[in-house]
């Protein structure tokens, strides 16, 4: 029988044969790992001690450093975190009633409201891709106006359904009636209401009423938070003395929302209402006869300031309060130019001070009820005490007897108590209860038979005293 020369040979090993080609591989595999000497070359390589030590410090401060952020928030903050998500959550909305109104004494009114409308944006409902500002250049080319027109971003109410912004303030009829027809294409923009106060103009009022002013960032952070950003308030005369009493009280909405900001429902908590009304004790007819009279009087003596106060002598009410130059208390309420304030304030009449109550002058004849009456008081005279008063008082001066210092009146009014030096404006009557008078002898140049020999007047102490009690 034929037999083949070589004989096909296998091993087993662990139930399995072993070709003998993968014999021939290994030891080829065997040689090849010598000439590289890749034998020597190992796939893993235990860590030293110290090195995996700090390895697993590493990892436990950052571990520490991430649990201490959580605690942090989710621990010590969480109170505030809180309240921050349920304000998110829940929102209280203010609307506005009217501020109340000023009336005279026979209740004609001083002051009304005007309703105006002012555009808003309400960055809470803009679409993703839109910016405020390409917002706002949309609006101008819908609307047609100019990009100067509006005053865009001029203040944000932080307190709101989201971030607002006022955009143009007092639109006009056409404005409304525009943004009405755009409102679908623009749902990011809103119109509020706004009362603008209108006073009366032909009574020279703005130093007795004052104006309003928009709310200032620093006033709005301090003040209630029945404020809105976008609110007035009291800046100068009656109101800014009766802010308090004159400024509406809003009411206010809670507003639930969902974590998108989606409105879910309205409650109101309180309905607003008006400001308390004010009674002036003015006479507004009195008042402008005060206005012509005072008017006429500088235009005769070519002047231009002056002040007429008619007050009530039974009570002290002021019937009559005029300071001359006026100025128009409107120009504030509707917003005042710059240019028109800076014509105001270069005004060398300074039609802003008012005279009657901020203006210093000498007393003059209206301090002399008052040193009457101290020296009633202090029994230097009587109400029948009669003194003479020459139409010139002189005092002799002490170092020099050929020297005096002189005091003429306007007229001379001779033996005068005290009733006839106030109904006549005596000047010597009240030179001698104030200060006093002493005779310089008959034999002086200056000597006058009538007068009183050593007269002693209130003195200086005695005179600051009672001018304090009167207010001086």
């Amino acid at each position: 029988m034929f037999s083949p020369l070589f004989k096909k040979k296998s091993i087993k090993k662990f139930g399995k044969e072993i070709e003998i080609e993968d014999i021939f591989l290994d030891k080829l595999a065997k040689s090849k790992e010598q000439e590289t000497d890749t034998a020597n070359i190992k796939l893993e390589v235990p860590l030293k001690r110290a090195n995996f030590m700090v390895l697993m410090a590493l990892v436990l401060l950052i571990f520490l450093f991430f649990f201490s952020f959580a605690f942090y928030f989710q621990v010590i903050k969480n109170r505030d975190y809180s309240a921050q998500a349920q304000k998110n959550n829940s929102l209280i909305a203010h609307f506005s009633a009217e501020r109340g109104i000023i009336y005279d004494r026979n209740m004609q009114q001083l002051v009304k409201n005007e309703a105006t409308f002012d555009l808003y944006l309400n960055t809470g409902q803009l679409p993703a891709s839109t910016t405020p500002e390409m917002a706002l250049e949309n609006l101008y080319k819908l609307v047609g106006w100019t990009a100067t027109d509006p005053t865009p971003l001029l203040g944000a109410e932080p307190r709101g359904l989201s971030s607002t912004f006022l955009v143009k303030e007092d639109l006009s009829q056409m404005d409304l009636v525009l943004l009405e027809t755009k409102k679908n294409q623009m749902p990011f923009l809103e119109t509020k209401k706004h009362i603008v106060r209108h006073y009366t103009t032909d009574a020279c009022l703005g130093h007795i009423l004052g104006y309003l002013g928009k709310i200032s960032q620093d006033e709005y952070q301090t003040l209630q938070e029945n404020y809105n950003f976008s609110d007035y308030i009291g800046r100068a005369g009656v109101e800014k003395t009766y802010e308090n009493n004159l400024k509406e009280k809003k009411g206010a909405i809670q507003i639930e929302r969902d974590a998108l900001g989606n409105e879910l429902s309205q409650e109101i908590i309180s309905q607003p209402s008006s400001g308390d009304h004010l009674v002036l004790s003015l006479d507004l007819a009195l008042q402008q006869k005060a206005v012509t009279a005072l008017s006429q009087a500088l235009a005769d003596i070519g002047g231009s300031k002056g002040v007429i106060i008619a007050l009530n002598p039974q009570n002290g009410e002021v019937l009559a309060f005029v300071s001359m130059p006026c100025f128009d208390n409107n120009l504030f309420a509707f917003g005042i130019t710059q240019e028109d304030l800076q014509k105001l304030n270069n005004n060398k009449s300074k039609p802003l001070l008012n005279r009657a109550i901020s203006g210093l002058y000498p007393t003059g004849s209206t301090i002399k009820p008052f040193m009457a009456s101290a020296a009633l008081e202090e029994k230097i005279i009587t109400p029948q005490t009669t003194l003479y008063c020459p139409p010139t008082l002189c005092v002799e001066n002490q170092y020099n007897k050929s020297e005096a210092t002189c005091f003429p009146d306007n007229k001379f009014h001779g033996w005068t108590n005290v009733k006839r030096a106030i109904a006549e404006s005596v000047n010597p009557f009240f030179y001698m209860i104030g200060g006093g008078y002493q005779s310089p002898g008959p034999n002086s140049k200056f000597y006058v038979a009538d007068m009183p020999k050593n007269f002693t007047g209130l003195g200086i102490a005695r005179v600051k005293k009672y001018l304090n009690l009167f207010g001086f």
